[in-house]
């Protein structure tokens, strides 16, 4: 008995081998972030320490908002409606999750802001947040149409799919300094 069980525990480790070795290939690792240097997750760590030994400026954090952040976000009277308000965040979220939010956008994706790709009949694809719809059109929103969205009409729509990644680009942060990154959180928080 004792001679067969060795083989089993040998193609049971050879099998956790590969399944280990299929997600290292199919998770590449994360890159530096060429504003910080560190990765995502380093970034993170940093920033929610006690003492993260950064200088938060509340106006660079507004024109860092104004800048990446008002297209898709509205903050008190600045900003677009297709992404969630961040009016009232610091009431509903804590500084890790907003930091998570953004360093992770496709983590959680809320069912209100989840994204709609339309292959349509002329063999074009649209996508967008789906604001609405009837018997006739969707109505999508995405940073091309803000102002007015995009009618699709029905008899378009070849093919519908939810996407499982945001309308908020990974790295978007990528460029900024960790100073710069503490303080737009800092700043859609109201200072906190």
């Amino acid at each position: 008995m004792k001679a067969r069980s060795a083989p089993l525990a040998v193609v049971s480790i050879a099998a956790l081998l590969c399944t280990v070795a299929l997600s290292a290939r199919q998770m590449p690792p994360d890159p530096p972030m060429p504003g910080t240097g560190l990765t995502r997750q380093g970034v993170l760590d940093k920033l929610i320490a006690p003492a993260p030994g950064t200088a938060i400026s509340q106006d660079r954090g507004k024109a860092v908002y104004e800048q990446l952040c008002a297209n898709c976000h509205i903050f008190g009277e600045t900003g677009n409606s297709v992404g969630p308000d961040l009016t009232t965040l610091s009431s509903r979220f804590a500084r890790k999750d907003v930091l998570e939010a953004i360093m992770w956008p496709s983590r959680v994706i809320s069912d209100q802001y989840g994204v709609t790709i339309f292959e349509l009949t002329d063999g074009s694809v649209q996508s967008g947040v789906v604001v609405r719809e009837d018997e006739r059109a969707v109505y999508i929103s995405n940073a091309e149409y803000l102002a007015r969205p995009l009618p699709i009409a029905m008899g378009r729509i070849k093919q519908r799919t939810e996407s499982a990644v945001s309308l908020m680009p990974e790295y978007l942060v990528a460029d900024l300094t960790l100073n710069d990154i503490d303080s737009l959180v800092s700043y859609v928080r109201g200072g906190k």
